[in-house]
C-alpha cells in the first residue's frame, strides 16, 4: 500500500546548505495546493523506433541553484563535453519551490525537472498530468538507472501516485552508499575552531562546555584584533536561525535543535524546545554564556550570509559552524586552520559517507515533463547522466582535463587537483566556471564506477591525504588526536569514534523516509509562526546580560509558544511518526 510522504526538514536542510556551497541554504517547501482527486490520467508515452541518442536536441531544465549554476543555455566545458557525447544542449531555469510551484501552477514547466517541493504537490503532478508515467520509457531505455538506484526506484513507485497502480514518475536523486572506513575530510556541521590560535595559546582544557568557553576566552585574548583591525569574537551568525538551531543540536544529536527533530544516535524523534532542558535551550544558553564572556559578535543577528562568511574569511571570527568556509589564508596566514576539536560535545557530524537508498525522495527527483516533445530522448538522456561515464563527468568533471587515470587510478588532475587542495594560484570560482558538479541533480547520486573510485572523486583517500600534505598544520592536528597513521582531520576523528571516546551518525533508519511532513495550513502556520519569533526574539534571548535575565527569557519564551499551540504541532509530527513506523512494519 502506498503511503503519501514528504521529505524531512533536516534532509531539506542538509539539501538547501550542500546547494549553495557547492556542498548552502534553502527555504522550507512551499505548501502546495491539495493533491487533484480526479484520477491518474497519465499513461506511458509510446516509445517506437529508439531515435538517434546522439543527434541534436535542446531540453530545458529545471534545477536549484547548485554550485552556480547560472540560467539559460548552458556554455561551458563541462556542458560542451555533454553535447559533444550526448548532443543534447541544456537551456536551464534555476529557481526555489516557490518559483516551481509557480510552474506547475501556470502549466509552464520545463522539458525535465529536478523537483522541489513536498508529497502534496508530487502527487498533484501526477494527477493533473503534469509529469508522465515513466515504467515503459525506463524499461526500455533506463538500465543504469535500474542498475544503480533500485531501492530508490522502487520508493518511488511505493509512495507516489495511485494507490493501485504501478506507476514510476519521479527519478530520485543523490542516492549515496556508506562508507565508514573513509571518512571525509574535515566533517560537516559543528564548532570548527581556529587551531592555530588554540595551539599558540598552549592547547588548553576542552573537556566541559565551561572549559571550552574558557579556551576560546584566552584565544580572544591573545588574538584580539583582526588583520583589518575589527575586533575579534568567538561565535557569530547571521539574520536567520541556522547558527543557534543546527551546528549545537547535530553534535548532540546528529540533527538541528529545532522544535521536534530526529535523534540520530537512538533512531527516534524528540522535542528540543517544550522544556528548559531540552537541546534548544542548551544550545541558547551555551551562546549566553558566551556573550557574556564577550564572544558573541553582537552583530550576529543582523548581518547576512555573505557578511557572516566575510567574517570568518578575514579572521574576525574563531569558531565556524561548519568546514565550508575556512578563513583566508592570504589574509589569516598559512596556518589558518579550522577543526572540530576533541571536548565536551559527543558526535562528530556526518563525517562518513553514509547510506542512503532513497536520497532526498521527491526533493531534486527528475521527472520528465508533459510539455516535453520527445519523452524518448529525454529518458536516454537521464538514463547516460546515470552511466559511470555521464555521472562522472557531471560530478569530478571530464576527463583528461579535470581528472585522469594516474598509476591505474581515477584522480583529479590539472587545475582541478590544485583547486581541490586548495591551490590559491587557481579561481576560487575553478570549479563553477569549468561547470564542474552544477547538473548533480541528474544524477542518482554518489556510487562506486566499474574502475572502482567514487564517481565523486572528491571522496578520493588520495585527494583528502594530498590536501592535508598541503597543509602541515593539518597533519600537525591528524596525529596529535588520531595517531601517527591519521593523515587528515576526518582520519582523526575517525580514530576517536573507533576508540568509542566520541560518536558518529552512520544510518538513517529507512521508516524515516515515510514520515509525512504534509500537514494541513494551520499546522503549518503554527510552524512559520514559531520560525519568526524566534527570528525577531532571539538576539534578545542570547544578549540577556545575566544568568538569571537569561532563564527568565527561556521562561516567557517557552509560555509564548505554548500560546502559539506548539504542540500541536508536536503531536501532528508525533502522529505522522507513528503512521510511518506502522507502514514500515506493515512492509
Amino acid at each position: 500500500m502506498k503511503k503519501i510522504i514528504a521529505i524531512t526538514l533536516a534532509v531539506l536542510m542538509a539539501v538547501t546548505i550542500l546547494a549553495a556551497c557547492g556542498n548552502n541554504d534553502t527555504p522550507a517547501p512551499t505548501p502546495a495546493p491539495a493533491p487533484d482527486t480526479s484520477g491518474d490520467t497519465s499513461t506511458d508515452p509510446a516509445p517506437d523506433t529508439a531515435p538517434d541518442p546522439n543527434a541534436p536536441i535542446t531540453f530545458t531544465y529545471f534545477q536549484e541553484t547548485i554550485n552556480g549554476t547560472v540560467n539559460g543555455i548552458q556554455n561551458n566545458p563541462v556542458a560542451d563535453e555533454i553535447r559533444r557525447l550526448t548532443g543534447v544542449t541544456l537551456d536551464v531555469t534555476t529557481g526555489d519551490p516557490e518559483l516551481f510551484s509557480i510552474l506547475a501552477a501556470g502549466g509552464d514547466l520545463p522539458d525535465i525537472v529536478a523537483c522541489l517541493g513536498d508529497a502534496t504537490l508530487a502527487n498533484n503532478l501526477i494527477s493533473s498530468g503534469q509529469v508522465i508515467r515513466l515504467n515503459e520509457l525506463l524499461d526500455q531505455y533506463g538500465q543504469n538507472i535500474k542498475r544503480r538506484i533500485p531501492i530508490a526506484l522502487e520508493h518511488s513507485v511505493n509512495n507516489f501516485g495511485d494507490p493501485d497502480d504501478d506507476g514510476l514518475y519521479y527519478i530520485y536523486s543523490m542516492t549515496e552508499q556508506a562508507d565508514l572506513e573513509n571518512p571525509h575530510y574535515n566533517g560537516f556541521i559543528g564548532f570548527f575552531t581556529r587551531y592555530d590560535i588554540y595551539k599558540a595559546v598552549g592547547s588548553p582544557d576542552v573537556s566541559t562546555e565551561e572549559a571550552y568557553l574558557a579556551a576560546l576566552k584566552e584565544m580572544v585574548d591573545y588574538y584580539p584584533t583582526a588583520p583589518n583591525g575589527n575586533k575579534v569574537y568567538a561565535f557569530t551568525g547571521w539574520s536567520e536561525m541556522w547558527a543557534w538551531r543546527e551546528p549545537y543540536g547535530r553534535i548532540h544529536h546528529g540533527s538541528p535543535a529545532w522544535i521536534i527533530t530526529e535523534d540520530k544516535m537512538t533512531g527516534e524523534f524528540i522535542t528540543t524546545m517544550s522544556a528548559p532542558d531540552e537541546t534548544f535551550w542548551q544550545s541558547c544558553r551555551f551562546y549566553n554564556k558566551a556573550h557574556q564572556m564577550g564572544l558573541l559578535d553582537p552583530e550576529a543577528f543582523i548581518m547576512n550570509l555573505d557578511q557572516f562568511i566575510a567574517k570568518i574569511q578575514g579572521g574576525e571570527v574563531l569558531v565556524a559552524v561548519s568546514d565550508w568556509w575556512p578563513p583566508d589564508p592570504d589574509v589569516c596566514g598559512e596556518d589558518a586552520a579550522l577543526f572540530m576539536l576533541p571536548g565536551p560535545f559527543p558526535v562528530f557530524n556526518d563525517i562518513y559517507p553514509t547510506s542512503s537508498d532513497t536520497g532526498y525522495s521527491f526533493w531534486w527527483s527528475n521527472a520528465i515533463t508533459s510539455n516535453c516533445a520527445d519523452p524518448v530522448r529525454a529518458m536516454q538522456f537521464l538514463d547516460w547522466c546515470n552511466s559511470d561515464e555521464g555521472s562522472r563527468l557531471i560530478i569530478s568533471g571530464i576527463e583528461g582535463v579535470h581528472w585522469d587515470y594516474v598509476d591505474g587510478t581515477a584522480q583529479f588532475i590539472g587545475d582541478m587537483f590544485k583547486y581541490k587542495t586548495g591551490d590559491s594560484s587557481v579561481s576560487i570560482t575553478y570549479d563553477q566556471e569549468q561547470g564542474v558538479d552544477q547538473l548533480r541533480a541528474l544524477t542518482g547520486g554518489y556510487w562506486m564506477l566499474d574502475d572502482g573510485v567514487s564517481n565523486n572523486l572528491s571522496l578520493s583517500p588520495q585527494l583528502k591525504i594530498v590536501r592535508a600534505q598541503e597543509n602541515p598544520i593539518a597533519i600537525e592536528f591528524s596525529q596529535k588526536y588520531g595517531g601517527p597513521d591519521a593523515l587528515y582531520p576526518g582520519q582523526a576523528y575517525h580514530a576517536l569514534v573507533k576508540s568509542g571516546q566520541f560518536q558518529a551518525n552512520t544510518v538513517t533508519p529507512e521508516w524515516w523516509n515515510l514520515v509525512s511532513w504534509s500537514f494541513p495550513d494551520e499546522i503549518n502556520l503554527i510552524y512559520s509562526r514559531v520560525e519568526d519569533y524566534f527570528v525577531a526574539n532571539i538576539g534578545k534571548i542570547l544578549m540577556s546580560s545575566s544568568d538569571a535575565e537569561f532563564e527568565k527569557a527561556v521562561t516567557n519564551a517557552i509560555a509564548d509558544l505554548e500560546a502559539m499551540d506548539i504542540q500541536l504541532y508536536i503531536d501532528a509530527v508525533f502522529a505522522s511518526v507513528e503512521a510511518a513506523k506502522a507502514e514500515y512494519a506493515a512492509r
